[in-house]
């Protein structure tokens, strides 16, 4: 008989505001993500009142692919945007 393996919980990747911003400055990238927030008012206040950033949160994989694309950021720079 075969059974199903265990599917592997997702890693669940946590960062501060502080570091997502450097690492979007660094990229060039700080400015637009505040333009994107500034016209996403439930985005910009989730943000604001958010103590870290987690990957996990119904918000961010909602919202992950529009800031990735509205950003210009490839996969592996999106990854390492919020990399722990």
């Amino acid at each position: 008989m075969n059974y199903p393996l265990p599917s592997k919980k997702p890693i669940v990747k946590t960062l501060s505001k502080l570091m997502l911003t450097r690492r979007l400055r660094a990229l060039g990238k700080e400015d637009a993500f505040w333009a994107i927030l500034d016209n996403d008012p439930v985005l910009y206040r989730e943000f604001i009142l958010a103590q870290e950033i987690r990957t996990n949160d119904p918000m961010f994989t909602v919202k992950a692919p529009q800031l990735k694309a509205a950003l210009g950021l490839t996969d592996e720079q999106f990854n390492d945007l919020v990399k722990p």
